[in-house]
């Protein structure tokens, strides 16, 4: 079914999305919407991202997650990301809408483009992930600060 999530937390308190295998989903495996999402946990899930049909024909499913709304508050824990090509998770992209993620103890296996995505209003605290066979660097942020810049 093209278009549809697998797992939407649309205005979500206190959710616990644990231990879920997830492949062949139209379009995202978990979004939040733009109400917020509050103190929702995603861990020690498997997101299967082997598809027939992608958006780089190269069998790697595109968008993992999206988190945009205003206010959430999100774990994104011991989870295995596999056989992706970005998105996973994306956080932020509405001014004006903040969110807060913590994004620890990943596992990102065969990922053919970007794993992490944050754009503006995150929040995003990245820590103890492991990337393997993954194309290109481990996360893309919009507003990265250069430290060689700073006085």
């Amino acid at each position: 079914m093209s278009g549809v999530e697998t797992l939407s937390a649309f205005r979500a308190l206190r959710v616990f999305i644990d231990h879920n295998y997830i492949k062949n989903v139209g379009r995202q495996f978990i979004v939040t919407g733009f109400d917020p999402a509050t103190q929702v946990t995603i861990s020690n899930n498997f997101f299967d991202g082997q598809a027939t049909y992608s958006t780089g024909c190269d069998g790697h499913h595109y968008w993992v997650a999206l988190f945009a709304g205003k206010s959430d508050t999100i774990t994104f824990a011991r989870n295995y990301v596999y056989y992706t090509a970005g998105r996973g998770p994306h956080t932020g992209g509405t001014s004006g809408y903040y969110q807060w993620v913590h994004i620890t103890n990943n596992y990102f296996n065969n990922i053919s483009g970007h794993a992490i995505d944050s754009s503006t209003g995150s929040v995003v605290l990245v820590e103890g992930n492991y990337f393997v066979r993954h194309v290109l660097f481990g996360f893309m942020a919009s507003y990265l600060a250069d430290p060689s810049s700073q006085s």
